[in-house]
């Protein structure tokens, strides 16, 4: 901490803003009005100081690490009180504003990133897991609905098959009762032809019968005539 025996190296007004330690992202001022920066170099650390004090006296630091002033020792609020090392880097977040960061502080900012980087990839990670477990799911009863398919599809070509067996064997049966049917016909017109022959000949042989009667009956009157003639 500087103390009076300290001289700045340089000092300016300036108007002080810090981060909003509640958002993380806006910037707020430190105080109402400009106030002064002084800037000290300690040549047995190699080492920059930035103090800024909420009034205009020199200071010097307490066992505690508050600031007193040298010749009043009333309290004196530091606005700015940071170190400045060669392994800091300077950011500028806009236009007016930046700020510095040591590389321990920029890898804990980096771990932080990961850390949260990770968090989401792990997020991701076990809903790509469930998403996959829901797909197994999904894709396991997919193939038991396509193997009861295929069994049901089985099943119905093989009815098929045998109802193609059964009409064949009903078509074979048509044809041969339709040829059963073509015999019994020419059977039916032989018969009638025969009937008709029957018929024929039966008529014939009446008609032989009366001439044979009348033959007969013509012999026996000339027998009996010529008895009488005796």
């Amino acid at each position: 901490m500087a103390t009076a025996r300290e001289q700045p190296i340089f000092s300016t007004r300036a108007h002080v803003f810090q981060i909003d330690p509640s958002t993380k992202k806006n910037w707020v001022p430190t105080s109402k009005h400009a106030v002064t920066v002084s800037y000290f170099f300690d040549s047995t650390r190699n080492v920059y100081r930035i103090i800024s004090l909420e009034g205009s006296k020199m200071c010097r630091e307490r066992g505690d690490g508050s600031l007193i002033g040298t010749d009043s020792g009333e309290h004196i609020h530091a606005i700015i009180n940071s170190t400045i090392t060669p392994n800091m880097t300077f950011t500028k977040t806009s236009q007016k504003f930046g700020h510095s960061t040591s590389i321990n502080k920029h890898w804990e900012a980096e771990l932080a990133a990961l850390k949260g980087n990770n968090a989401k990839l792990t997020a991701a990670l076990l809903e790509s897991t469930a998403n996959v477990k829901q797909w197994k799911l999904q894709l396991a009863a997919y193939q038991e609905e396509a193997e009861r398919l295929h069994k049901r599809k089985t099943e119905l070509n093989q009815t098929i098959e045998e109802l193609e067996a059964t009409l064949r064997a009903k078509e074979e049966e048509l044809e041969r009762l339709k040829e059963e049917v073509e015999v019994a016909s020419e059977f039916q017109v032989q018969k009638e032809s025969l009937t008709q022959k029957l018929q024929d000949t039966e008529e014939r042989n009446q008609s032989l019968e009366a001439q044979l009667s009348s033959l007969e009956q013509s012999v026996e009157a000339s027998q009996q005539e010529r008895e009488a003639h005796r």
